[in-house]
Protein backbone atom coordinates (compact mmCIF):
# COMPACT_ATOMS: atom_id res chain seq x y z
CA UNK A 1 0.00 0.00 0.00
CA UNK A 2 2.51 2.14 1.10
CA UNK A 3 4.21 1.94 -2.25
CA UNK A 4 1.27 2.38 -4.14
CA UNK A 5 0.80 5.82 -2.03
CA UNK A 6 4.30 6.72 -2.94
CA UNK A 7 4.15 6.47 -6.86
CA UNK A 8 0.74 8.19 -6.87
CA UNK A 9 2.27 11.07 -5.17
CA UNK A 10 5.47 10.74 -7.75
CA UNK A 11 3.20 10.92 -10.95
CA UNK A 12 1.39 14.03 -9.03
CA UNK A 13 4.38 15.59 -8.47
CA UNK A 14 5.78 14.99 -12.18
CA UNK A 15 2.24 16.34 -13.48
CA UNK A 16 2.20 19.62 -11.77
CA UNK A 17 5.59 19.82 -13.28
CA UNK A 18 4.81 19.39 -16.23
CA UNK A 19 1.68 21.78 -16.62
CA UNK A 20 1.72 24.87 -18.22
CA UNK A 21 4.06 26.55 -20.43
CA UNK A 22 5.58 29.56 -22.08
CA UNK A 23 2.40 31.88 -21.46
CA UNK A 24 0.99 31.08 -17.87
CA UNK A 25 0.89 33.74 -15.23
CA UNK A 26 2.66 32.03 -12.19
CA UNK A 27 3.67 34.39 -8.75
CA UNK A 28 6.69 34.52 -6.71
CA UNK A 29 7.43 36.65 -3.61
CA UNK A 30 3.91 36.99 -1.91
CA UNK A 31 2.25 38.05 -5.27
CA UNK A 32 4.62 40.87 -5.91
CA UNK A 33 5.83 39.75 -9.17
CA UNK A 34 3.90 38.11 -11.91
CA UNK A 35 5.36 35.87 -14.64
CA UNK A 36 3.40 36.15 -17.56
CA UNK A 37 3.30 36.11 -21.32
CA UNK A 38 7.16 34.57 -22.67
CA UNK A 39 7.94 32.47 -19.29
CA UNK A 40 8.16 28.98 -19.01
CA UNK A 41 8.07 27.70 -15.90
CA UNK A 42 10.44 27.17 -13.35
CA UNK A 43 13.33 24.82 -13.55
CA UNK A 44 15.71 23.52 -10.81
CA UNK A 45 18.95 21.23 -11.05
CA UNK A 46 19.77 20.78 -7.19
CA UNK A 47 20.08 24.30 -5.46
CA UNK A 48 20.26 26.66 -8.62
CA UNK A 49 16.47 27.12 -10.58
CA UNK A 50 16.00 29.61 -13.54
CA UNK A 51 13.08 30.08 -15.79
CA UNK A 52 13.39 30.02 -19.82
CA UNK A 53 12.50 33.04 -21.71
CA UNK A 54 10.65 33.36 -25.16
CA UNK A 55 12.96 36.48 -27.53
CA UNK A 56 10.24 38.58 -25.75
CA UNK A 57 8.65 37.97 -22.17
CA UNK A 58 6.78 40.39 -19.68
CA UNK A 59 6.91 40.65 -16.05
CA UNK A 60 4.38 42.25 -13.92
CA UNK A 61 6.05 43.88 -10.96
CA UNK A 62 3.46 44.88 -7.67
CA UNK A 63 3.41 48.87 -7.66
CA UNK A 64 4.40 50.24 -3.95
CA UNK A 65 4.29 53.73 -4.00
CA UNK A 66 8.15 53.99 -3.42
CA UNK A 67 11.74 53.91 -4.40
CA UNK A 68 12.13 50.18 -5.42
CA UNK A 69 15.41 47.86 -6.36
CA UNK A 70 14.97 46.29 -9.67
CA UNK A 71 17.48 43.43 -9.97
CA UNK A 72 17.64 40.98 -13.04
CA UNK A 73 20.27 38.09 -13.54
CA UNK A 74 20.37 35.95 -16.50
CA UNK A 75 22.43 33.75 -18.59
CA UNK A 76 22.16 34.59 -22.65
CA UNK A 77 22.75 30.95 -24.37
CA UNK A 78 25.75 32.13 -26.10
CA UNK A 79 27.16 28.89 -26.80
CA UNK A 80 24.01 27.77 -28.99
CA UNK A 81 23.98 31.72 -31.09
CA UNK A 82 25.90 32.24 -33.71
CA UNK A 83 25.92 36.18 -32.72
CA UNK A 84 26.19 38.03 -29.76
CA UNK A 85 22.40 38.54 -28.41
CA UNK A 86 20.95 42.12 -27.89
CA UNK A 87 18.47 42.35 -24.67
CA UNK A 88 16.31 45.23 -24.16
CA UNK A 89 14.80 46.09 -20.80
CA UNK A 90 11.86 48.19 -20.93
CA UNK A 91 9.87 48.90 -17.34
CA UNK A 92 6.39 50.57 -18.34
CA UNK A 93 6.86 51.05 -21.63
CA UNK A 94 10.27 53.59 -21.18
CA UNK A 95 13.58 51.42 -22.09
CA UNK A 96 15.85 51.02 -19.09
CA UNK A 97 19.02 50.04 -21.14
CA UNK A 98 19.54 47.75 -24.30
CA UNK A 99 23.27 45.79 -24.12
CA UNK A 100 24.84 43.76 -26.17
CA UNK A 101 24.97 40.11 -23.97
CA UNK A 102 28.27 39.42 -24.44
CA UNK A 103 29.01 37.79 -21.44
CA UNK A 104 28.30 34.25 -19.33
CA UNK A 105 26.06 36.20 -16.86
CA UNK A 106 24.08 39.24 -17.21
CA UNK A 107 23.70 41.10 -13.73
CA UNK A 108 21.67 44.56 -14.51
CA UNK A 109 20.49 46.90 -10.87
CA UNK A 110 17.95 49.29 -11.89
CA UNK A 111 16.45 52.05 -9.04
CA UNK A 112 12.54 52.40 -9.68
CA UNK A 113 10.85 55.88 -8.67
CA UNK A 114 7.29 55.93 -7.41
CA UNK A 115 6.79 58.01 -10.90
CA UNK A 116 7.93 55.24 -12.88
CA UNK A 117 5.59 52.67 -11.03
CA UNK A 118 2.53 54.61 -11.91
CA UNK A 119 -0.45 55.06 -10.81
CA UNK A 120 -1.59 51.57 -11.52
CA UNK A 121 -1.95 48.38 -9.10
CA UNK A 122 0.91 47.12 -11.71
CA UNK A 123 3.97 47.63 -13.28
CA UNK A 124 5.02 45.95 -16.99
CA UNK A 125 8.69 44.84 -16.52
CA UNK A 126 9.12 43.79 -20.95
CA UNK A 127 12.25 41.82 -21.72
CA UNK A 128 13.64 41.18 -25.01
CA UNK A 129 16.16 39.33 -26.78
CA UNK A 130 17.16 39.63 -30.58
CA UNK A 131 18.66 35.39 -30.40
CA UNK A 132 17.34 32.64 -29.54
CA UNK A 133 17.89 28.42 -30.23
CA UNK A 134 15.70 25.38 -30.00
CA UNK A 135 17.03 22.65 -28.63
CA UNK A 136 15.55 20.07 -30.79
CA UNK A 137 17.41 21.85 -34.06
CA UNK A 138 20.84 22.07 -31.89
CA UNK A 139 20.36 18.70 -30.69
CA UNK A 140 18.56 16.52 -33.29
CA UNK A 141 17.66 13.57 -30.03
CA UNK A 142 16.26 16.52 -28.05
CA UNK A 143 12.38 16.49 -27.69
CA UNK A 144 12.75 20.56 -26.76
CA UNK A 145 10.56 22.72 -29.61
CA UNK A 146 10.94 25.84 -27.28
CA UNK A 147 12.38 29.17 -28.75
CA UNK A 148 14.99 30.06 -25.80
CA UNK A 149 16.39 33.20 -25.75
CA UNK A 150 17.32 34.12 -22.28
CA UNK A 151 18.11 32.29 -19.03
CA UNK A 152 16.51 34.15 -15.74
CA UNK A 153 18.16 32.86 -13.36
CA UNK A 154 17.34 35.69 -10.28
CA UNK A 155 14.83 38.81 -10.02
CA UNK A 156 14.09 40.86 -7.37
CA UNK A 157 12.03 44.02 -6.12
CA UNK A 158 12.74 45.01 -3.14
CA UNK A 159 12.28 48.55 -1.47
CA UNK A 160 15.63 50.90 -1.93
Amino acid sequence: MRKIVLLALAALLLGLGACGGGNTEETDSVETIVYSEGFFNLERDGDITWRWMEPEGVIKLKNTGIDMTLRITARPPLQQLKNTPKIKITFNGAILEEVEASSETLTKEYSITPAQQGAGEWSELHITSDGYFVPKLVDKNSPDERRLALSLTGLSWQPR
